[in-house]
């Protein structure tokens, strides 16, 4: 179980700096209010940037996880 905690505390790690980072606010951002971020073109954002931060293998569960629980 330590394991998820892990890979839950470095991916909102990663996710916390692209969203800071001004240089991808064409992709995401914070809302006006910053209390939440924008991924403004969701394509763009999947192929371009998040790759760059997360490993493929990782990606594929990120997306299988967040299909299988809404």
């Amino acid at each position: 179980m330590a394991e998820v905690g892990t890979n839950v505390a470095a991916f909102l790690g990663k996710l916390w700096r692209m969203v800071e980072d001004p240089e991808t606010n064409d992709l995401i951002s914070w809302s006006e209010n910053g209390q939440s971020f924008l991924i403004r073109n969701q394509s763009k954002f999947a192929k371009e940037l998040l790759p760059r931060w997360i490993p493929q293998n990782r990606l594929t569960r990120c997306w299988w996880f967040e299909n299988n629980n809404q």
